[in-house]
């Protein structure tokens, strides 16, 4: 029912809140704009020749897009010995962090919900399959002010208005992974006892009334409005 509505929303124009500024933001430009806000782990993009630098060192293999692998399947984040990948395949892989706490921060039109959860209730490298197995509460945490400004500064640059950050905290740092412009966010706060599905309800009403007060984003669907006497 969701994705329809989306969709539907989608072809209404009405889905500005998870567009950026010109929809080129994929994992590589994340990671050199995040470089300037937040603490980021190295990474390499590469396929043919192995760098020598993944000779060294600790390394998860990511997915560089959100495509389905196989049937219902999802790449999960895996630690890897790089040098038992197959090169004539292109591979995203980072320096595995060891840090304290997992942080999620959904961002909705310049307000923050931030949440953790510790790392090592996890088991396994990818939160998604632990939380998938075992679902757990998470609770909500507060950021630092310096944080909040990082992440809109963030926002502000790449031109999200929306979207749910993935950090790891380490030694009191946050370590910036990925933003995902249009991120599950519900599971935070499913029965809205601490206002995220009313923080995200009422910036899509907010969107909503922008839209029906402005003729220039009124599309086709939309009946003219009588002239005001």
């Amino acid at each position: 029912m969701f994705q329809d509505f989306y969709r539907e929303c989608q072809h209404r124009g009405l889905v500005t809140l998870v567009r950026s500024q010109d929809n080129k933001y994929g994992k590589l430009r994340q990671l050199l704009v995040a470089q300037k806000y937040f603490r980021v782990a190295k990474w390499h993009f590469f396929h043919g020749k192995l760098p020598d630098e993944l000779k060294r060192g600790r390394w998860v293999v990511k997915s560089m897009t959100q495509t389905s692998i196989g049937e219902n399947k999802v790449f999960f984040v895996k630690e890897v010995d790089p040098a038992a990948l197959d090169l004539s395949y292109p591979w995203f892989v980072q320096e595995r962090i060891e840090g304290e706490e997992e942080v999620t921060v959904v961002y909705v039109d310049g307000k923050t919900y931030a949440a953790n959860a510790p790392r090592n209730s996890f088991g396994a490298e990818d939160s998604r399959k632990s939380l998938m197995e075992h679902p757990r509460a998470w609770p909500r945490c507060s950021l630092a002010q310096k944080e909040e400004r990082a992440i809109k500064g963030f926002m502000d640059e790449t031109g999200y208005r929306f979207g749910r950050f993935d950090f790891i905290r380490k030694d009191g740092e946050l370590w910036f992974l990925e933003l995902n412009p249009n991120g599950q966010w519900a599971w935070l706060d499913e029965k809205n006892e601490h206002g995220l599905v009313s923080m995200v309800a009422d910036a899509i009403k907010a969107e909503d009334r922008a839209h029906l007060e402005s003729p220039s984003l009124q599309g086709p669907w939309q009946r003219p409005r009588a002239a005001s006497r």
